[in-house]
């Protein structure tokens, strides 16, 4: 029997073989990424186009002035129908029972034609609606309804505070001035009748500058949480809906 000389078989040494699983680690992991960078950029542009050419219309999860497209993958004929249908619709409600069908449905809106859409492109967007997750509701933050009573209480005790200083202050110069005038008098100093308090300039000025002050605080406040109503509608004589007022497509 013919028995191969193990000369004859090139050598692989421990190092080589660590230099090759290095090599295909390193290939791999790029394959990866490239496979993820790409997939993201994809569903990146899905976004971007569904927003410069379908939201005027349509939204993914609710009806509009066209139909919500979750969901399209059940609704629609298999095959190359989309890319027909998105570029040239009017064609297809003339020679496609389920397109007429829909324009039946929701006419007498007429689906824009996207003829310079490739099918890559369309691709893109019926993967974002097929991937597409509704935002979820922000929820109250615990403790925020304390924090706003909190804040009020606060306000009232400030307001109390005020008025408790404003009245040991009139208190304060009724004594000094009852006192300047004993003193007066043990030193035969004689004084003028001294003014009311109500005609004093400077009791008048600091009254007007305290009002002021207060009434702008009041007022900017005011202005402030004017028009914060969650969920206003007003009522219309002729209805308007109030999301596309509202720029919410």
């Amino acid at each position: 029997m013919f028995a191969p000389e193990l000369g004859n078989f090139p050598h692989f040494h421990l190092t080589d073989m660590s230099s090759y699983r290095t090599f295909f680690n390193k290939f791999f992991v790029s394959i990866l990424l490239v496979f993820f960078v790409g997939s993201t950029a994809f569903a990146q542009d899905g976004e971007a186009l569904f927003k410069a050419n379908c939201a005027s219309c349509h939204k993914v999860d609710a009806d509009l002035a066209g139909p919500a497209l979750k969901g399209w993958r059940d609704r629609a004929p298999e095959g190359d129908w989309i890319y027909k249908w998105v570029k040239n619709p009017s064609a297809m409600i003339a020679t496609d029972a389920y397109a007429k069908s829909m324009f039946e449905k929701w006419k007498p809106t007429v689906m824009t034609a996207f003829s310079h859409l490739t099918n890559e492109e369309i691709d893109a967007i019926m993967k974002y609606v097929d991937d597409y997750v509704p935002p979820v509701a922000a929820t109250p933050v615990a403790g925020a309804g304390a924090g706003a009573a909190e804040g009020s209480d606060n306000t009232l005790l400030y307001g109390i505070l005020t008025l408790v200083l404003a009245l040991v202050s009139f208190i304060l110069l009724q004594i000094n001035s009852n006192l300047r005038k004993l003193t007066d008098e043990k030193e035969g100093v004689i004084r003028g009748e001294p003014v009311p308090f109500y005609r004093n300039k400077a009791y008048i000025m600091t009254a007007i500058l305290a009002l002021f002050a207060v009434g702008g605080y009041v007022t900017i406040n005011a202005a402030i949480d004017l028009g914060r109503e969650k969920g206003y509608q007003p009522l219309q004589p002729i209805y308007y809906s109030h999301k596309v007022h509202a720029g919410v497509n």
